[in-house]
């Protein structure tokens, strides 16, 4: 039993997250006007588009709103705002955990650990790539 819920673990707690997000978030994702931030034009909303975010909750499939202020060229999703989603697929949640783990040990050793203990691949090219960004943001 242990093992079969360890399998399904990831598309168990997904389907509780993307539930979160569709109950919590109703109103952002309905959104059919904003006020452009810049110029403060009100736009109206352009059809929505889909994107998974991949969480350590799982993979999560969003359907939301666009917004672009023609005048200012500007565009912007503002549920992915409100719920904190970097443009890429593996959000931040997943960066961090692989990068604690690649700190420690070699990147091969991450990869393959980080993909055995949360169900998410993520290349060791992939994990050295996220941990020059962060060192990028530091200072000394």
């Amino acid at each position: 039993m242990s093992e079969t819920i360890w399998t399904l673990r990831q598309s168990l707690t997904s389907g509780v997250v993307q539930t979160i997000v569709e109950q919590t978030h109703q109103a952002e994702r309905q959104q059919k006007s904003l006020r452009c931030a810049t110029c403060e034009r009100l736009l109206k909303a352009r059809p929505a588009v889909s994107r998974t975010a991949r969480t350590l909750g799982g993979d999560v499939e969003i359907e939301r709103p666009y917004f672009y202020c023609r005048s200012c060229r500007l565009g912007t999703y503002p549920l992915d705002a409100v719920l904190g989603l970097n443009s890429g697929q593996i959000q931040l949640d997943v960066q961090q955990a692989a990068i604690d783990l690649a700190t420690e040990v070699s990147y091969e050793t991450a990869s393959s650990l980080f993909g055995r203990l949360s169900g998410i691949e993520v290349s060791s090219e992939r994990l050295h790539t996220f941990t020059n960004q962060v060192a990028e943001g530091l200072s000394v």
